[in-house]
């Protein structure tokens, strides 16, 4: 029996065991924190018996589950939990530190909401800003020291004039990333680790953040193409109002950093705000769109098939790089890759493999919430669908039958069942 499960899942998916286990790898991982010898010793002991022929078809998966979870476990010990000697989290302290950081910009600035504090109101405060910034040096009594890692900048003012790939100099208090003091409070420090923050930066006035320009050796090119996109998607909108261009800007691209605060609040409260998350939906469109349009002009299906990996690509670095958008781009660019060898799909396969693909490329994102609703979402529709077409289906003829009296239902009852799709979902 064990035997022809793992057969089964050999054939269905044979990158699930090694997907399933590097999850399982970071997890243990996140919360019991082995060290390195550990998890290396799991990973001998689950590779000497894979010698034996006889042992790998009988126990092969578990012993690749086994082997994942160590690598698993590696891989988030050394993107969370060690820190670089030249990290400029050595620098920062929790209770602020006066420090002026050169580096560049990452991610487009952003307004932020009201702020938390319970006087806001009664005193008067600019439009609060953040943005990320890749530290490059720190000032330090005999001059510019080198350093690495990402922070997490807030102006207590408008700064939105400043674009990704900028070099600025930042002059502010510069903080250590601390766990929340009340029990059961949201754990800031951990999540904005997740993100790769490694410290974070506070500034009082837009004159803190001097501009460097853009170093010219820096390669621009993704930034000229997004800037270009958002200028044709947007160059009709001109004359609208900035909640237009910035509504339809998160609803193709994803890009929020515009997005009106008002509006957004309006969306939650109106329950609607999956509206503007950008998810593989829009990839999906895209790839449908470019292969019925290739083969309008009568193209190959390899020729569509191309430039479909051509549109995902150029998709991929124009829309903002959030989990679900690259789950859908690796999992479209899997799915073109397997029109060109003519291998057959599998739901979960597809999964297993952009899951493995990301895990390897940022562990930590196996704990982002838009990455664990974005496969759940795929594995939903992927395997409870046939199942609840299935169901709708057997109501319908229980309604016939018992309501309506059809004498027909059972022919038709036949016919439904033989042209049902499996219960385990697509092979």
């Amino acid at each position: 029996m064990l035997q022809q499960a793992s057969i089964a899942i050999m054939r269905i998916a044979p990158l699930f065991p090694a997907a399933a286990g590097l999850i399982a790898g970071i997890v243990l991982d996140e919360s019991l924190r082995f060290p390195v010898l550990a998890y290396v010793s799991i990973f001998v002991v689950s590779s000497l018996p894979a010698i034996s022929g006889t042992i790998r078809r009988t126990i092969g998966l578990f012993l690749v589950f086994v082997a994942a979870v160590s690598v698993g476990g590696l891989l988030h010990l050394q993107a969370a939990r060690t820190i670089p000697a030249s990290s400029i989290e050595h620098y920062a302290d929790p209770a602020g530190r006066i420090a002026r950081v050169r580096g560049t910009v990452v991610s487009e600035p952003q307004a932020l909401g009201d702020s938390p504090n319970p006087f806001a109101k009664w005193t008067y405060q600019g439009e609060r800003t953040a943005f990320l910034v890749e530290a490059e040096s720190i000032e330090g009594v005999e001059g510019e020291i080198t350093v690495t890692g990402r922070i997490r900048v807030t102006v207590q003012d408008a700064v939105l004039d400043l674009s990704e790939n900028e070099k600025v100099e930042v002059f502010g208090r510069l903080f250590a990333l601390t766990p929340p003091q009340n029990p059961g409070g949201f754990d800031w420090s951990g999540f904005q680790r997740r993100q790769g923050v490694v410290a974070r930066m506070s500034c009082d006035h837009r004159l803190n953040v001097r501009r460097l320009g853009v170093d010219p050796r820096q390669r621009r090119w993704i930034t000229w193409l997004r800037t270009t996109v958002r200028g044709l998607l947007t160059d009709d909108l001109a004359t609208g109002t900035p909640e237009e261009v910035s509504l339809l800007e998160a609803m193709v691209l994803g890009h929020r950093s515009r997005f009106d605060r008002r509006l957004n609040e309006v969306f939650i409260r109106a329950g609607v705000i999956h509206f503007i998350a950008v998810s593989g939906t829009n990839v999906a469109i895209l790839m449908s769109f470019v292969w019925s349009i290739g083969r309008l002009l009568r193209r190959t299906k390899r020729r569509c098939t191309w430039l479909m990996v051509l549109s995902i690509i150029i998709y991929a670095l124009v829309a903002d790089p959030r989990p679900p958008i690259l789950r859908a781009t690796v999992m479209g660019l899997l799915f073109c890759i397997a029109l060109l060898l003519r291998r057959p799909q599998a739901t979960l396969n597809w999964t297993s493999a952009a899951t493995v693909i990301l895990i390897l490329f940022d562990p930590t994102t196996v704990f982002d919430a838009g990455f664990q609703l974005s496969f759940a979402a795929v594995l939903g529709v992927g395997y409870l669908a046939p199942s609840l077409q299935c169901a709708m289906a057997a109501g319908r003829l229980w309604f016939q039958h018992v309501v309506l009296g059809d004498r027909f239902v059972v022919q038709d009852r036949q016919l439904i069942l033989a042209a049902a799709p499996p219960a385990l979902g697509p092979d």
